[in-house]
């Protein structure tokens, strides 16, 4: 009879806990599809404490912390994903994301090379060009001011040189 009353007080322990977390559930993706993505965070945490090796959980958290603009987390949260299921696309994407925010050029064209390795698809193959024009933009913007400078520098001199010529000219 004892056994029988454990069992049952193990059981509704059990059912209590699995409530408490469908809660939290159900409050993280509130909150996250209310843009409240600090509250969705906290409530994701905690489910991941209890369940460690979830990737949703892990995802969805990336996704609150990317609402949140918090890049490092979020980049943290999507590769903990990328370790639990290798070549998660959804993540991969997110990832993409995330490097091109942080003008991340090199990294953003890696993952957008594998995420087009995975899929083939075309937006993303533009997403990629997008990214290596970017990334040639920024190494040699320099380059460009400096060209921009000799150039307006050379009309400026040759605008004199016309000038006192002219000038020359006249009687």
């Amino acid at each position: 009879m004892k056994q029988l009353l454990l069992f049952i007080l193990i059981c509704f322990s059990l059912n209590m806990a699995a409530q408490q977390e469908n809660v939290w559930f159900e409050k993280a993706v509130g909150f996250y599809e209310n843009a409240a993505f600090d509250s969705s965070i906290i409530y994701f945490t905690k489910l991941i404490e209890t369940y460690p090796d979830s990737s949703q959980l892990y995802y969805n958290r990336g996704l609150a912390y990317y609402g949140e603009e918090k890049w490092e987390p979020a980049k943290q949260d999507l590769l903990k994903v990328m370790t639990l299921r290798q070549n998660d696309i959804k993540a991969l994407q997110w990832l993409a994301k995330i490097s091109v925010e942080e003008n991340k050029w090199e990294e953003a064209i890696a993952d957008y090379e594998k995420l087009y390795e995975l899929t083939g698809n075309s937006e993303v193959r533009l997403q990629l060009n997008i990214c290596k024009v970017n990334l040639w933009i920024s190494n040699y913007w320099l380059y460009f001011i400096l060209l921009f400078v000799s150039l307006i520098s050379l009309i400026i001199i040759f605008v004199k040189k016309s000038k006192k010529a002219k000038n020359m000219q006249s009687p």
